[in-house]
């Protein structure tokens, strides 16, 4: 069994075996650039550890650069930038965190237009046309009628539905 001691230590000399690190892409660099241009240390430190990789630049930095790549990779680089173009508008006196500055990519997205083709189609309504209501001769003779023509397996709007059972219930209260 490896107790913590020796999974500790091999963490450990894992963590500073050189490796090459992965790549961010151009638009990601372009974008901590220009956040540190616009927010200065206000931005960078706070992903900032001090520690740094083969290459002399900061682990945290480059960590939360890779961080940002994988989530904003979802988008359009044409949102990313035009979220760029509204940090001044929405982040005056501080830089946004990650998921602020994606809340602000997708308020850009374009909208996504739905069709009727996006929809399942119903089933073809019965014919209800056969259904006969015996007429009471009350006024509500039409509320019979929607309820019938429900009872019998035809499409009525809960609306209707719910119009017509309560003008029958008031009705019956009356009545009673």
């Amino acid at each position: 069994m490896i107790d913590a001691r020796t999974l500790v230590a091999q963490a450990a000399q894992s963590s500073s075996m050189p490796t090459e690190p992965k790549q961010t892409s151009d638009m990601i660099r372009k974008l901590f650039l220009l956040m540190h241009g616009a927010y200065g240390n206000a931005f960078m430190s706070k992903f900032a550890t001090g520690e740094k990789d083969g290459r002399g630049k900061d682990k945290g930095i480059r960590a939360a650069m890779l961080v940002w790549d994988a989530k904003l990779a979802a988008y359009p680089a044409q949102t990313v930038e035009r979220a760029v173009s509204k940090l001044q508008e929405h982040f005056q006196t501080f830089p946004p965190g990650l998921f602020e500055f994606e809340e602000l990519c997708k308020s850009l997205l374009p909208p996504k237009i739905v069709t009727f083709n996006d929809y399942p189609k119903l089933p073809p309504a019965k014919d209800v046309s056969h259904v006969q209501v015996t007429a009471v001769g009350d006024n509500r003779d039409w509320a019979r009628r929607i309820i019938a023509k429900h009872e019998a397996g035809g499409r009525i709007s809960q609306a209707c539905l719910d119009i017509a059972r309560s003008a029958l219930r008031y009705r019956n209260e009356a009545d009673e």
